[in-house]
């Protein structure tokens, strides 16, 4: 027996974390396998995500925006949870991400797969949703091709690394300063990305004003959510003699024993000369903030010194991704 269903809150929840787990394993590719200290992390987002469930749901009551944060199906098959797939919709647009695609090593090349990204994108319409983007392993070649199959645009793309020697002090360069980034000031943010974006990324992507303007209890929801998961975040941005921003850095640092630290870094191409400061001042602040841990971070493939400054900082490189997109 077999049965494709949608996602059930908050009794799913521990079912949804052992899919996750086991099916995140590549034995032929152990470079992509969740390792021991990213479980740590998953295990802690898994039991926040439980504790903070109630509130999650009489939020949703209010707000499509909340309701739209988490979905998803489940396989079952041999009365056994064997896959899953979660998307969310992007606050204020008709974009939405495929977070999670992922079957269980034993029952994979069935047809699992497809059947829950069918799932997700019908449902996905019938939110009226126009646009659906997601990550695929460069490598992987059988995700890789159903996406395509199923409509699938290979657009752009994302080198992760992870860092875990110690970072040293960097100088900003002259003519720079550095300053805080309150969560609260979206326009920073807004018109950074807006600027730098490529049109090519944009296609399913766009820049706008909505993605940014997040609603006051969507960006209050996502703090709590955080410090539950044991997560300090700041970010910071860099502005030139005229005062434009042309760079923004921020880390997530883990606040207690156990997972992986991340970072994230935007920089306008034209200041190049920036990319090492910024790289090596962000790793080097996460680590005073949260020592002993890896750090993961992706870097988009159009964000080419940055790259560059990742690789010469001695950061490893952990896979490449490939991102696609489909019109509905």
């Amino acid at each position: 027996m077999s049965e494709l269903r949608a996602l059930r809150l908050p009794q799913d929840i521990d079912p949804i974390m052992k899919v996750i787990l086991e099916g995140f394993q590549y034995p032929e590719n152990p470079q992509w396998s969740i390792q021991a200290d990213e479980r740590e992390g998953i295990v802690d987002t898994i039991k926040s995500m439980k504790r903070i469930y109630p509130l999650y749901a009489l939020l949703g009551k209010f707000s499509a925006d909340m309701r739209d944060l988490y979905h998803g199906f489940l396989y079952v098959e041999d009365n056994r949870l064997v896959g899953i797939v979660t998307y969310s919709r992007r606050s204020g647009s008709q974009e939405w991400f495929i977070a999670n695609v992922t079957v269980i090593p034993a029952y994979r090349r069935r047809g699992i797969a497809r059947k829950l990204v069918q799932a997700a994108l019908q449902h996905i319409q019938i939110r009226y949703g126009k646009r659906a983007i997601l990550d695929v392993i460069d490598g992987n070649f059988p995700a890789y091709t159903l996406y395509q199959e199923l409509g699938f645009e290979e657009y752009s793309g994302s080198v992760d690394y992870f860092y875990d020697q110690t970072a040293q002090a960097v100088t900003i360069p002259e003519g720079y300063a550095i300053s805080s980034l309150p969560e609260s000031d979206w326009r920073t943010r807004y018109e950074l990305e807006n600027r730098i974006t490529p049109d090519y990324v944009q296609k399913y992507t766009p820049v706008s004003e909505l993605n940014f303007r997040q609603p006051f209890v969507i960006r209050a929801f996502m703090n709590l959510y955080s410090r539950m998961r044991g997560e300090k975040q700041e970010a910071f941005s860099i502005r030139d003699r005229t005062t434009q921003v042309v760079g923004i850095a921020s880390f997530a640092a883990r606040t207690r024993p156990g997972g992986v630290n991340h970072i994230g870094v935007r920089l306008d191409p034209t200041y190049a000369v920036l990319a090492p400061f910024m790289v090596g001042h962000l790793l080097n602040l996460t680590q005073q903030v949260s020592p002993g841990r890896r750090i993961e971070f992706s870097i988009p493939r159009w964000q080419a010194a940055l790259d560059e400054a990742a690789q010469a900082m001695g950061a490893n490189q952990r896979c490449a991704t490939h991102r696609m997109g489909i019109i509905l």
